[in-house]
């Protein structure tokens, strides 16, 4: 069985503001999901995926492809059955691997509604899109409601930027990155 002490204590020791009746609903659901026995829904919000904020569209007719990077940025974090959408940078620098792969693609355009998120994998996940860049591919970064932190650090790894005014936010760190 797997070891989750931190959520255990959360869920069995902390006094919850839900009636008791439900709070047994979530030791079980809790003790389904360590089991492995808590089936998944395969479709959510009908688009595929649950909470999954990294999503792709290819239009090899003219030569775009598309990766929608919605929610809190970090690296390889499971889908979850609520809460924010999370976008995975693994599940990115997958995608990115698909899109070095298919010749008919010179056009990648990064579509970013994000708050930011973790610096675990951001620095990677950067320098493979300045890889793309040398391979000629042309990277444009785009957001039409919100990107900051490490959203922006994504994109200004990208040619050309396009938000409508105020959307864009500066990090609010420096990263080091000799």
């Amino acid at each position: 069985m797997k070891q989750l002490p931190h959520i255990s204590g959360l869920l069995y020791g902390t006094p919850w503001a839900i009636l008791p009746a439900s709070h047994a609903e979530l030791g079980i659901l809790y003790r389904s999901y360590l089991a492995g026995n808590l089936p998944v829904p395969q479709n959510l919000d009908g688009q595929g995926r649950l909470s999954s904020g990294v999503s792709y569209q290819a239009l090899p007719s003219v030569g775009v492809a598309i990766i929608h990077l919605e929610g809190i940025i970090s690296k390889r974090t499971p889908d979850m059955l609520c809460g924010p959408q999370i976008v995975d940078l693994a599940k990115l620098d997958a995608l990115l691997d698909e899109v070095s792969a298919d010749a008919l693609i010179d056009t990648l355009v990064l579509d970013i509604n994000s708050p930011g998120g973790v610096v675990i994998g951001l620095q990677e996940s950067s320098e493979r899109l300045r890889e793309l860049s040398a391979e000629g591919v042309r990277l444009v970064a785009y957001t039409d409601y919100l990107m900051a932190s490490a959203g922006y650090y994504l994109a200004a790894a990208c040619e050309v930027h396009r938000a409508r005014a105020g959307e864009v936010q500066r990090p609010e760190v420096t990263l080091d990155v000799r």
